[in-house]
């Protein structure tokens, strides 16, 4: 038990000062901390497979659709062109070998190659119509003059030979040695023009194996100079039944050949500058 004096006042509870903060802590008052939620984020493994496993799937679908492709058949040829001496079902015959490989693989080149190596077309060209078809355009031969006795000239002064040679008896003959086929054309051609105003054609047209009237007349002017010998320079060599153009030089004509046996004749006969 605690003892007080008489005449002392109990001791009282202290008043708190203004402005101070009780030390005793309110009932209640204590706040308990919240957890901090974080986002987790994706492993950067997982994003990687799942990149890998689209881009697989997109490499297979289009692996899967190029062999689709490669294995589509060409189920359709069509041709094309004003054909009067070739037959279609012959076309399609013919270029079946280079349709193995299908649509895709298809040789365009072979099958054109083939098609021009035939008698009378003069140009073909193959395209791809999708999905499974081919296209062929076919040219023909136009002959304008026979060739000998059983080919023919087209336009070009190509020589191109024929079976049906009977049924074009009509065109005008023409005959030359190896290798004047062109020059003759354009000969040909240059007679026609002239003869046209006064209602005259060519019915044959022949050249000789020399071309050259005058030999060793290079260039045709009636004498032999030096002029002549720049000529025989340029054909020195040549095989006159390949390069007709050389026939004034082989003025000795022992041979097909320009060498030293024409040039010594031609020098024999050089007469000024």
């Amino acid at each position: 038990m605690k003892m007080i004096k008489r005449g002392t006042a109990p001791p009282t509870a202290r008043k708190p000062v203004a402005g101070e903060r009780s030390r005793r802590p309110a009932k209640g008052a204590t706040r308990k901390s919240q957890p901090v939620k974080t986002e987790r984020q994706p492993a950067a493994w997982l994003n990687r497979v799942i990149v890998l496993t689209g881009a697989g799937i997109v490499l297979v679908a289009a692996l899967q659709g190029y062999i689709a492709l490669q294995s589509i058949p060409v189920q359709y040829i069509k041709v094309t062109g004003e054909l009067a001496h070739t037959r279609t079902d012959l076309i399609q015959e013919m270029i079946q070998p280079a349709l193995v490989g299908g649509f895709l693989r298809a040789d365009l080149q072979r099958i054109r190659t083939q098609l021009e190596e035939l008698p009378w077309i003069y140009q073909a060209t193959v395209q791809r119509r999708w999905p499974n078809a081919l296209e062929i355009h076919v040219v023909e031969q136009l002959p304008i003059a026979r060739w000998g006795d059983s080919g023919f000239l087209n336009h070009e002064g190509q020589v191109f030979q024929s079976e049906s040679s009977q049924d074009w008896q009509a065109l005008p003959r023409l005959d030359g040695p190896r290798g004047s086929a062109q020059a003759l054309v354009a000969g040909y051609q240059r007679l026609v023009e002239i003869l046209a105003p006064v209602h005259l054609s060519v019915a044959q047209l022949t050249v000789d194996d020399c071309n050259c009237p005058n030999p060793g007349d290079m260039d045709d002017d009636g004498d032999f100079d030096l002029a002549d010998m720049s000529g025989f320079m340029q054909c020195f060599g040549e095989d006159v039944t390949v390069n007709i153009a050389c026939d004034c030089a082989n003025v000795a004509s022992f041979d097909n050949v320009v060498d030293l046996d024409d040039w010594a004749v031609l020098e024999s006969l050089i007469t000024g500058p």
